[in-house]
């Protein structure tokens, strides 16, 4: 039997380390949006795309990571459970915005 010698590993982890920080600091900055894979077509009446297409474009409700809508219609919230810091960072924007009252719904005249 003829053993062969593995190859020695490198111990340098300087590298490695700065390959990490790298991948996390660029891709926390995006938070989930709701609907992000699209709203279909199966819709009651012509006015609900214009709707949602109002109301998911609007500045102020976007700031406002609204976490109910996320829930169920957000692929990219889906994938940020998967990491407990993304999923922090998510739960404390959705919950700690700036101006409360810029996040709450208008009655419906």
């Amino acid at each position: 039997m003829h053993l062969i010698r593995r190859a020695e590993r490198s111990t340098s982890t300087s590298s490695s380390a700065s390959s990490i920080s790298t991948a996390t600091s660029g891709s926390s900055d995006a938070l989930p949006r709701p609907f992000d894979t699209g709203l279909g077509n199966n819709f009651t009446t012509s006015t609900c795309p214009t709707f949602f297409k109002t109301f998911l474009s609007d500045e102020t409700f976007n700031e406002c990571v609204p976490l109910s809508l996320l829930l169920q219609t957000s692929t990219s919230f889906f994938t940020v459970q998967r990491s407990p810091v993304r999923l922090a960072q998510t739960l404390s924007a959705s919950c700690s915005h700036s101006d409360g009252l810029a996040c709450k719904a208008d009655p419906v005249a």
